[in-house]
């Protein structure tokens, strides 16, 4: 392979362009030598250089995957936070159940009571009344696998696959030399066709969905939910198939994949 020789920093891992230009089949050796990364001015050893194809731009790749993740992680982290509030929510709701029964007449079905937001104080003529439901319908839509956990999941795979579509891709294919149309990512087309049945069918999975995909598993008919651990699959599956990006390329593999632990 024709192509210019790129280093990877030894700190910050991202890759530069070699000072020290050499063909591929020369490959050559510089044990001890050492050069400065543009990118957090340390020196990194300039011994195991890599070869890219020249369509190929290393920096520009590696950091618009990395922003991608950092995308991800932030959606990640609502949808963590959101259902963390979800379970906070519902475990409050619950503990106070008994003072309900207390001051309710023997026999009162407590799920068919209202349960209302406002501004005001509601027995004041100024209030404003902003949502009504009834205590059975707020808890079932909090409990896990209920309406406000599914939302929220849904709500994550649009944003992630419009991230994708609005920015990345054009700047990953970019930084690979090629035409949007030409990258393909499987379980990113997945998640377009279940986006589409969010936003037109309410998170029904329709039967043309169903059909096509092949990384994600859903049902037709049902409304797309994710549990937690899957939603975690999910996430990890996406890192996973940025850094086969990087790796198909000639890059070194980024490894957000990669499972961390707490230390």
């Amino acid at each position: 392979m024709s192509g210019r020789s790129y280093l990877q920093c030894a700190h910050c891992r991202r890759p530069f362009l070699s000072p020290f230009q050499a063909p591929q089949s020369v490959r050559m050796t510089m044990s001890g030598s050492q050069t400065s990364c543009p990118c957090c001015h340390k020196a990194t050893s300039a011994d195991k250089p890599f070869w890219c194809d020249p369509r190929v731009d290393p920096p520009s790749l590696w950091s618009a995957v990395a922003d991608f993740v950092a995308a991800i992680n932030e959606l990640y982290g609502y949808f963590l936070d959101t259902t963390f509030g979800l379970r906070h929510s519902l475990q409050q709701f619950l503990a106070g159940e008994d003072r309900t029964r207390a001051v309710c007449d023997p026999g009162t079905d407590i799920d068919t009571l209202p349960f209302l937001y406002g501004i005001g104080d509601p027995n004041a003529p100024d209030n404003r009344l902003l949502h009504a439901t009834t205590r059975g319908e707020y808890r079932r839509r909090n409990e896990p696998g209920g309406r406000n956990f599914r939302r929220a999941g849904q709500l994550v795979l649009v944003l992630l696959y419009e991230y994708w579509e609005s920015t990345y891709l054009e700047r990953i294919s970019n930084a690979l030399g090629k035409d949007r149309a030409e990258l393909l990512v499987p379980l990113i087309g997945d998640l377009r066709l279940i986006r589409n049945d969010v936003v037109h069918c309410r998170g029904v999975i329709s039967k043309d969905t169903h059909r096509k995909v092949t990384t994600i598993t859903c049902s037709e008919g049902l409304e797309i939910y994710f549990s937690d651990e899957a939603f975690e699959q999910l996430i990890r599956e996406m890192k996973g198939a940025l850094d086969r990006l990087v790796t198909d390329a000639g890059l070194p593999d980024p490894q957000h994949r990669t499972l961390w632990s707490v230390e």
